[in-house]
């Protein structure tokens, strides 16, 4: 009696015709006429025959390596359920027949594959043949179909991008929507890189947004898909080349705010210092040699790590990072402005305000009529780039310059657009909150906490026996130099006056209150996620730096370019 063993094999649900079942029960009743014994059976359920990477089909050739001298046949529904790669199946099935002394049979097509009769060797080549020529017509209607879908219809296929989702239009057809609850983040995303807040600190805010995205790239990612102004890739196809197609779902981002995050990407990569939310001040203070501390934590005797700044050279400075963080908010605490000079300068800058207000509605009109041209002719710019009207060198040129006007002009709407009361009770907000700026310092972001270092100190603290030492000081914050010193907290000894600063002079350590007003209005602008209204928008001051500073008297500009008097 001869033997054999049996292999099943269904790639998907919707081959129901050839069910595992439906293949077993013919492969018997075969099997049965014929006086066969069946030994053995392997089944694939949910493979693909174009190749033999499958786990049963594995099983099967171990199992005729190591008990064929007791198989006498391999039985198939098809000869497409043992492969649909008429190369490599014939191959396999002639070693299988040369090695092994085993015949392939196939129930539906009623033939033993014999190497050696020419008559069963064409038919089994013609039977694989059918089999991948039916995978490659099959492929072509697929690739058709999605390149239609894509090319004539506009419609995204497959997972939708983050910030959107995928639904199903009134004809049951795919089609991606932005999704309510993630969109916000992709907006966000953009707005602030456009406005060069650093990744790692985009990256912090949108996880806490919600963003799950754990990748290192997840943020440059979405920044640079161009699905997000409305677009659509659509790889070549036969002889269509590989292109980006408009599609019909809506647009999260506006194709000029797109264009600016990649032309900042084409920009080259400057490699920053790594910032950790654990040390602040790493890299920023200096030890009394003049190296940057470093930030590190040390395993105590109990196994605990303990987190400290340390010195590159031995010897020098090791200091524990609470103590450093204690010392520096005490130091802001005595920084902090008094009252009275507070009031002195709130006078002062409700006048400025009122004055400023009187003008904003035409400053608006004019500013808003450009606004509108320059807009106009970045729409129509950008309508004969997509239609093959313009050269991409003639493009880049005019996008460049007037994006560059426009964000001019939208700086300068946003200026004037200012409603009185926002305006009035964001001022008294921001000088409010100079009484306590070691608040200020706590609140801010790790980001935010180095820049106001750098503001208020410049490049210049360091850390020697214990205590803070800096050779300057931003002068309107010199009204406690001494109990500053008396108590130990920081030693500010000069020298020299900075050319970038005033003589101090006055009760408030300045030469004139609005110098003072000046400076504490820079402080804001490094500080405008810090202070915002009841709605949770930030208002924006009606004048600028240089409008303080009209009655200046001695000339000078800030360290970082944000304020030049007149």
């Amino acid at each position: 009696m001869k033997r054999a063993i049996i292999y099943i094999r269904k790639s998907t649900d919707r081959q129901s015709n050839w069910s595992i079942d439906g293949q077993r029960e013919a492969i018997l009743r075969h099997c049965d006429r014929q006086n066969i014994e069946i030994t053995d059976e392997f089944v694939d359920d949910g493979f693909s025959a174009r190749t033999f990477d499958r786990p049963d089909f594995k099983r099967l050739e171990q199992f005729i390596d190591k008990n064929y001298k007791t198989v006498d046949y391999l039985v198939v529904f098809a000869f497409d359920r043992f492969s649909r790669d008429s190369g490599d199946g014939l191959v396999l099935i002639k070693k299988l027949q040369r090695k092994y002394a085993i015949k392939i049979t196939s129930v539906a097509e009623g033939i033993t594959f014999d190497a050696d009769d020419p008559a069963s060797f064409f038919y089994a080549g013609l039977m694989l043949l059918k089999a991948e020529d039916e995978i490659i017509r099959n492929r072509v209607r697929i690739n058709m179909g999605i390149y239609t879908a894509k090319v004539v219809q506009g419609r995204y296929l497959g997972s939708a991008p983050y910030g959107y989702k995928n639904v199903r239009d009134e004809n049951k057809k795919p089609l991606i929507v932005p999704d309510d609850k993630t969109k916000p983040i992709v907006q966000y995303i953009f707005s602030q890189y456009i406005q060069q807040t650093p990744i790692v600190e985009i990256s912090r805010v949108a996880k806490q947004m919600g963003l799950h995205h754990t990748g290192k790239m997840a943020i440059q990612k979405i920044l640079k898909n161009p699905v997000y102004i409305g677009l659509i890739h659509v790889r070549a196809y036969q002889d269509h080349p590989d292109q980006w197609v408009e599609g019909i779902h809506e647009h999260l981002i506006d194709k000029v705010t797109f264009y600016q995050v990649q032309q900042r990407f084409a920009k080259p990569i400057v490699h920053t210092r790594v910032i950790h939310d654990e040390f602040p001040l790493r890299g920023v203070v200096k030890c009394h040699c003049g190296l940057p501390l470093t930030g590190a934590k040390s395993t105590g005797k109990s196994g605990r790590k303990f987190p400290y700044y340390n010195c590159k050279i031995k010897g020098h400075n090791t200091i524990p990072a609470n103590k450093a963080h204690e010392q520096l908010e005490a130091v802001f605490k005595e920084l902090s402005l008094p009252k009275e000079t507070i009031m002195n300068i709130e006078s002062i800058g409700r006048n400025l305000v009122r004055e400023r207000l009187e003008n904003n509605q035409e400053l608006y009109t004019k500013n808003k009529k450009e606004y509108d041209e320059v807009d106009a002719k970045l729409k129509s710019i950008e309508e004969k780039y997509i239609n093959n009207q313009m050269n991409y060198e003639t493009y880049q040129r005019w996008f460049s310059d007037l994006t560059k006007n426009r964000r001019a002009l939208a700086a300068r709407l946003e200026v004037f657009s200012g409603k009185s009361d926002d305006i009035y009770q964001l001022f008294n907000n921001e000088i409010n909150q100079l009484t306590d700026l070691s608040q200020i310092y706590h609140m801010a972001t790790t980001v935010k906490k180095r820049e106001l270092l750098r503001l208020v100190f410049g490049s210049t603290l360091y850390y020697k026996d214990q205590c803070y030492r800096t050779p300057y000081l931003m002068k309107i914050f010199n009204h406690n130099q001494l109990t500053t010193n008396q108590k130990h907290i920081i030693f500010i000894k000069e020298k020299g006056v900075s050319s970038d600063e005033t003589p101090l002079g006055g009760a408030e350590g300045v030469r004139t209150l609005v110098q003072l007003c000046s400076k504490l209005c820079l402080l804001h602008a490094y500080f405008p996620l810090y202070f915002r209204d009841q709605t949770g928008r930030k208002p924006t001051l009606p004048f600028s730096l240089d409008t303080l500073s009209h009655n200046c008297t001695v000339p000078y500009n800030c360290q970082r370019h944000l304020f030049r008097c007149p």
